[in-house]
């Protein structure tokens, strides 16, 4: 089995809770892409990094830690929803980790994304996508992840379990083939 796993869902705190129960269920050592991001733009608010850089470099960024990340061994990496839109991103997640795609159904994508209260139009048009870009966005991930878990409706406890079942037969099955 690869040694890392890459955790993406159009979802980000529930990816976040997963990984962070996966970690301590597989003890891996777990971070969050974004989180990572935004870290290396204090001081400044995502607002201001979006305003003095832009999408397309904050993306660009993005890239650029996933590039660095894969490159840990025994790690769980969190991917934001629109890291999946970047073909690079997917070359290195796919080379070196585990993906697993955490399936959650468009209306509970958009139910979830609508609720957010966010600090001001940037950054709810940076987040807040359009009904068709999250279903782009989840066909690009039932097509390259390695693992589908379908988590419409299901506690981030029970996810976590599929996902470490769905690992376990994905593991027995490529030993199978090789």
């Amino acid at each position: 089995m690869k040694g890392n796993i890459a955790i993406v869902c159009q979802k980000h705190d529930y990816a976040k809770q997963v990984a962070q129960m996966l970690a301590e269920r597989l003890e891996m050592n777990w971070f969050d892409v974004f989180d990572m991001l935004l870290f290396d733009d204090k001081p400044h608010t995502l607002e201001q990094t979006i305003n003095i850089i832009g999408e397309k470099n904050i993306r660009k960024h993005e890239t650029s830690i996933i590039k660095y990340s894969v490159e840990f061994s025994n790690t769980i990496i969190v991917c934001e929803g629109g890291a999946v839109e970047c073909k690079k991103n997917w070359d290195y997640l796919l080379k070196n980790c585990l993906v697993v795609y955490l399936h959650c159904s468009i209306d509970r994508v958009l139910e979830f994304n609508n609720k957010i209260k966010y600090n001001n139009n940037k950054e709810k048009a940076f987040f807040l996508k359009s009904k068709e870009r999250y279903l782009k966005r989840i066909d690009i991930c039932k097509k390259r992840a390695d693992i589908v878990v379908n988590c419409t409706r299901k506690s981030a406890f029970l996810s976590t379990s599929l996902v470490i079942r769905s690992i376990i037969e994905w593991d027995k099955k490529s030993n199978i083939d090789n």
